[in-house]
C-alpha cells in the first residue's frame, strides 16, 4: 500500500528490532498494553501475527515506512482480539516522534481503502481506551462513529464503526 508520504509493507521477521522499539516504549504503549520488556516477547508477537496472516490471507500487519525506507509505525487489519468470530478491526501504532503529523490518519485511510477494494469489506471497527483522545480524533477524522462501549482485549474500550466503507 502507498500513501502520499508512506509505503506500507507486510510484516516480516526482519522487522524485529523496529517492532521491539515500538513495543518496549512506555509512551507508545501507554494506551495499549504492558511494554515488551524482552525482545523474545516481541518475537512471539511477530510469530503470532505471521501465523494469523497465513490463516487469514490478506489480513495482518503492515509496517509504515517513509520514502527513505525508515519505519515509523504500523497499521493492522485483523479480526478484533484475533478471534475470527469478531468484527474486523483497523489499528495503528507510531513512534512518538511521528505523533501529531497526520501519519495515523494517513495509515488509517490506506487501510480503509485496502479493506474496501482488496478485501471487499463493507464495514470496519476500531477501539481505543477512554482517555486516548488523540486516537479517538484520528478515528473520527477518518469517518468512524462512536458506537458504544465493548469488552475486547480483556478490558472495556470505546468502540467505533465505519460502514459503509
Amino acid at each position: 500500500m502507498k500513501t502520499s508520504r508512506l509505503t506500507l509493507t507486510p510484516l516480516a521477521t526482519s522487522d524485529l528490532e523496529f517492532m521491539y522499539r515500538l513495543n518496549s516504549d512506555p509512551n507508545v504503549m501507554k494506551y495499549i498494553r504492558e511494554i515488551d520488556s524482552k525482545i523474545s516477547q516481541t518475537e512471539k508477537v511477530i510469530s503470532d501475527m505471521l501465523e494469523y496472516s497465513k490463516k487469514f490471507p490478506g489480513y495482518g500487519l503492515w509496517i509504515a515506512r517513509l520514502s527513505d525506507n525508515t519505519p515509523i509505525g504500523w497499521g493492522i487489519v485483523i479480526h478484533i482480539d484475533k478471534n475470527s468470530e469478531n468484527p474486523i478491526e483497523v489499528g495503528y501504532r507510531l513512534l512518538e516522534k511521528f505523533w501529531g503529523q497526520g501519519y495515523a490518519t494517513e495509515i488509517t485511510g490506506a487501510l480503509l481503502n485496502y479493506a474496501k477494494n482488496k478485501l471487499k469489506l463493507n464495514s470496519l471497527c476500531a477501539i481505543t481506551l477512554f482517555d486516548n483522545l488523540a486516537s479517538q480524533n484520528v478515528l473520527l477524522k477518518s469517518g468512524f462513529i462512536k458506537a458504544g462501549i465493548r469488552h475486547y482485549y480483556q478490558k472495556d474500550v470505546l468502540y467505533f464503526e465505519k460502514k459503509p466503507l
